[in-house]
């Protein structure tokens, strides 16, 4: 799978951790990843999403009309 869209999905910072558990890794095969207009995606999963970049192959990255501030990018 190379693109997951999860757009007004009611997502929460606990899924962006199983998205990205290590060794489950559901993100790594991934070049597109939209997770837009998810309130309850915060700046804690940004910053879990943000530490296993390294290990993806992500070109695009949507996280617009979330509840991130500007403290997200600092990740």
């Amino acid at each position: 799978m190379e693109e997951l869209r999860l757009n007004n999905c009611g997502l929460q910072d606990s899924d962006i951790e199983d998205l990205c558990r290590e060794g489950d890794l559901v993100v790594s095969s991934l070049l597109v990843l939209e997770l837009g207009w998810n309130a309850g995606l915060t700046d804690a999963g940004a910053e879990t999403l943000c530490g296993a970049l390294p290990q993806t192959r992500i070109e695009e990255l949507s996280l617009e009309t979330c509840s991130l501030t500007s403290d997200s990018l600092m990740h």
